[in-house]
């Protein structure tokens, strides 16, 4: 996924955004500084997405944004290998909230099934990767 775009999966205001640390070549002995950006929506909800490419940034800090909007592009700052963290956090940043998806692509030891909707990693103890579009 290195390079795709992220998306906005909701409106509001950018409150932190960050592109200027270098991407990691995979595996690296240790990660460098990451790449993020929060979204704060009108419920107060913080949106997150880590390990952006670097100089990748659409959006800026304080642009009101909406649903939609291409955010950045996936990177590998910060990590191993090229994914997208993506959570989404009360606005006390106290409880991480449950997550919603549609139209994604579950990928786990039974190969790849199409999901219409779903929480993915609710009920399981594996980790599940996912392709959202």
């Amino acid at each position: 996924g290195y390079g795709r775009p992220i998306f906005s999966p909701v409106s509001g205001r950018v409150i932190e955004a960050v592109d200027s640390n270098p991407d990691d070549k995979p595996f690296p002995e240790r990660p460098g500084r990451g790449n993020y950006l929060y979204i704060r929506d009108p419920k107060g909800r913080i949106f997150v997405f880590y390990h952006i490419k670097q100089k990748s940034l659409k959006v800026n800090k304080d642009d009101e944004i909406n649903a939609g909007r291409h955010l950045a592009d996936l990177g590998n700052s910060a990590s191993t290998s090229p994914h997208l963290h993506f959570a989404v956090y009360s606005k006390d940043w106290i409880v991480t909230l449950p997550v919603f998806f549609i139209n994604y692509t579950l990928i786990d030891e039974n190969g790849k099934t199409f999901m219409p909707m779903g929480r993915p990693g609710s009920g399981k103890k594996e980790m599940e990767i996912i392709e959202a579009r």
